[in-house]
Parts: structure tokens; C-alpha cells; sequence
């Protein structure tokens, strides 16, 4: 399973339930991915990492992953 169809079957319900009415960005995941979601412009703008463990051990946001899906209509 991608990183797309791990959103759409495990967060998309949940997330485009909460209020973007702030102009909050909303960043949740697991220990595959993390995501990160805001809403601009009309378009929820979705960027995906993957996570890579540090040097502890310790999930951290592998910035240098960054994918960027834009959604005007779910």
C-alpha cells in the first residue's frame, strides 16, 4: 500500500471532518508516514513524509521525502 492509499483508507474521513475555519494545519500519522494537511486557497493541500528513526531511535519527519498532493474536491 502507497502513502495516498494509506491516508484515504485510515484518515480521510476523520480529518476533512475537523474545522479549517483558523487556517490550522493538522499533522498526524503513523510510523510509515507522516502527514501533514491545511486548507488555502479553496484547495486542501496535503504533504506527505516518510519517517526515519534518528540516532535515539526515534521516529522523526525525513523532510528530504516531502510529496505534495493538492485536493480541490474529494
Amino acid at each position: 500500500m502507497n502513502e495516498l492509499s494509506i491516508f484515504r483508507d485510515n484518515y480521510r474521513d476523520y480529518v476533512f471532518g475537523l474545522d479549517f475555519s483558523l487556517g490550522d494545519v493538522f499533522n498526524f500519522g503513523d510510523m510509515f508516514y507522516d502527514y501533514s494537511l491545511s486548507f488555502a486557497g479553496g484547495e486542501f493541500n496535503l504533504f506527505i513524509y516518510d519517517v526515519v528513526l534518528d540516532h535515539y531511535g526515534m521516529p522523526m519527519r525525513d523532510v528530504l521525502s516531502e510529496r505534495l498532493f493538492i485536493f480541490v474536491d474529494f
